[in-house]
């Protein structure tokens, strides 16, 4: 599979979606040349830059506003105020550089529906957009909240990670009790039971239960409908009704874009649709997706693109640029 969405790491995850930012302005282009850096939004009037080793915020004009004293310095949220970091460790500034927030948190997350993630001796939890703590720092793990609820883990006797959800109420939404979990796409959150090369994966709705209870090797989000799912070291797709739409019969196999699908069966590549019928042939020596309803293809050592028809296309291929 070539990629997998929302991929869990022991630690929080970096600034994601739905970012609580105000209003971006343009920054105007004297300022890039006035300094050695130069953030991409101007907000509350005011836009990080970096002089020598340091940064700090000017206005529209170049007026120095806040003093160039920090390591780093995030975007001002639409509460007007900014994360700033110095020697690691980090606080919130408001617009006159007053710190709210003193200098003391090892990680001040970017904000996904007005919650930040903050890191203080290894436990985690939520600060909202002023600085004032939300959600304990209570957990081993927290995750960016999307759609009201966010990951969180906690660390087992044996030192497990056990994962769930909660809300921005700190309400437990989902038990604290997968060895793996990703964010909901959709209707669904592929989850994990087991310790690593025995792990087993499956489905869970957004009230808890299952939709396939976990039972493969490997498994993916849906996309259009259907997820790819490995057992036994073949693949295959499940759809919305959580039963095998087309059967584990693949050696690797992609999402699907448009209604079709890169498959691999032994060392060759080709296309199958949603009803798993072969509209490129398993003949390529690699495929991958190029846009335009064009695929990148490798046949015989010669590199070119096809149509979703398995026609040549006559663009020419920047070998530089290959994935592989």
């Amino acid at each position: 599979m070539a990629s997998r969405y929302y991929t869990l790491a022991v630690g929080l995850l970096l600034g994601v979606a739905q970012v609580a930012w105000a209003d971006c302005e343009p920054v105007p282009d004297a300022l890039f040349e006035q300094f050695d850096q130069v953030d991409y939004c101007l907000t509350s009037g005011l836009v990080a830059v970096k002089q020598g080793k340091r940064w700090g915020y000017v206005d529209s004009d170049g007026v120095l506003k806040v003093p160039f004293i920090y390591d780093e310095a995030q975007t001002f949220n639409d509460a007007g105020f900014a994360v700033v970091g110095l020697k690691q460790k980090y606080g919130l500034i408001d617009k006159q550089g007053k710190l709210t927030v003193a200098l003391e948190y090892d990680l001040i997350d970017e904000p996904s529906e007005n919650l930040m993630p903050v890191s203080l001796a290894n436990k985690n939890g939520f600060m909202d957009s002023r600085g004032q703590v939300a959600i304990p720092l209570m957990y081993d793990y927290v995750g960016q909240f999307r759609n009201g609820i966010a990951i969180v883990g906690q660390a087992d006797s044996q030192n497990h990670m056990q994962y769930g959800f909660i809300d921005a109420q700190n309400r437990v939404i989902i038990p604290l009790q997968y060895d793996y979990l990703t964010d909901f796409r959709g209707q669904y959150a592929v989850v994990g039971k087991g310790q690593q090369q025995a792990r087993q994966y499956g489905y869970l709705n957004r009230q808890g239960k299952f939709l396939v209870t976990p039972q493969y090797d490997d498994a993916y989000d849906f996309v259009e409908g259907f997820a790819p799912v490995k057992k036994d070291g073949k693949w295959g797709y499940i759809s919305k009704n959580g039963k095998l739409a087309i059967p584990l019969d693949y050696d690797d196999v992609w999402d699907f874009v448009d209604g079709l699908a890169i498959v691999k069966q032994g060392d060759k590549y080709g296309v199958i649709n949603q009803r798993n019928r072969r509209v490129i042939p398993l003949e390529y020596d690699y495929m991958d997706v190029a846009g335009d309803n064009r695929f990148l293809v490798e046949q015989q050592g010669e590199t070119f693109y096809i149509n979703r028809n398995n026609q040549r296309v006559k663009d020419p291929v920047d070998t530089q640029t290959m994935p592989y």
